[in-house]
């Protein structure tokens, strides 16, 4: 869920500027029998003169270790951006993240840095909804030693492919997601896994009244 911030205090230069994210995640494990992570995270933004976006955030996590819900703490720090090529069929969004990472059974801050890629493509239309195709990389990169940590070095890769909807409920613009996921560890692990998502934005439409002391 995202939209701007409004706040009649704040002084005009800030009007569509300042934003509001929350995020909930919640997955299972490969076999959809049992509950493997639970993430909340809300986190602010604001917009800069060529539509990129700076984000400060925080994530609390719970996570489901060979049967040990083991919980960790997350500050970051992201900038978000895209492009929209001329077709406008085509559609380029990526941001770049920064995490500082409190996991439970360690003493030590680790710091991940986090790169994501996705191209979306449009496909038709029905009605007023628009489907279309996404391709989406994630690369995930520990910066330093830790008690848990080896060091420096590969963590984890996501890559989804999937079908996208745009469409709007009673004028708030909603899209469905639906795809398939592939992740592979440090280990050299690799998992699937069917990912739904559903993404809203809050319209501003009221008009800010001025606050004076």
């Amino acid at each position: 869920m995202r939209g701007e911030l409004d706040n009649p205090y704040l002084p005009e230069s800030l009007d569509d500027r300042l934003l509001g994210s929350m995020e909930l995640h919640y997955r299972l494990n490969e076999n959809a029998s049992d509950f493997q992570t639970l993430i909340l995270r809300p986190m602010a933004g604001y917009k800069l003169k060529n539509n990129n976006v700076v984000w400060m955030g925080y994530a609390y996590i719970e996570a489901n270790v060979n049967g040990e819900i083991r919980k960790e703490h997350r500050m970051f720090q992201m900038i978000s951006y895209g492009h929209k090529f001329e077709n406008k069929q085509v559609v380029f969004v990526g941001n770049t993240r920064l995490e500082e990472r409190f996991l439970e059974n360690s003493d030590m801050m680790s710091l991940r840095l986090r790169q994501m890629l996705r191209l979306s493509f449009d496909l038709f239309k029905i009605k007023e909804s628009q489907v279309s195709l996404f391709i989406q990389n994630e690369y995930f990169l520990d910066l330093n030693k830790t008690d848990v940590i080896d060091g420096f070095g590969f963590n984890q890769n996501r890559t989804l492919i999937g079908l996208g909807m745009k469409t709007n409920i009673k004028e708030v613009p909603v899209q469905f997601n639906i795809g398939y996921m592939n992740n592979i560890n440090a280990s050299g692990k690799f998992s699937h896994g069917v990912n739904v998502g559903v993404s809203i934005t809050i319209p501003n439409k009221k008009k800010k009244k001025r606050k004076t002391f």
